[in-house]
């Protein structure tokens, strides 16, 4: 069988939650301001939950008949590999925004 494949690296570095303090005193605005305006950015802690980001692209990835079947890790990036069958059908299935918004930076190459 004859298979097509993509490898999408995941940046690991742990990344600090937002500071809604430090971004008042940057901006200065006060810190509930920030907090009320942009809830979900500061109670959201999905920026920095890398296994959901992981589960997030995994599930993308399946959406269009990509099987996750290895995974390596260089540097501070995880490696992600995927493949299909050359002769499978391509789900056609549409994106919502979040997920677009999270392929987006890919190379064309690398999206599902």
């Amino acid at each position: 069988m004859a298979y097509e494949y993509r490898v999408v690296g995941v940046n690991v570095t742990p990344i600090p939650a937002p500071d809604p303090v430090k971004a008042s005193e940057q901006l200065k605005v006060s810190k509930e301001f920030l907090e009320k305006e942009f809830a979900s950015h500061y109670q959201n802690s999905q920026a920095t939950n890398t296994p959901l980001q992981v589960q997030n692209l995994l599930n993308i990835y399946g959406k269009r008949g990509w099987q996750h079947y290895y995974e390596g890790k260089i540097g501070d990036q995880v490696l992600l590999y995927f493949r299909r069958s050359i002769d499978a059908a391509i789900p056609d299935v549409a994106f919502t925004a979040e997920e677009e918004a999270t392929t987006q930076m890919l190379a064309v190459e690398q999206r599902p």
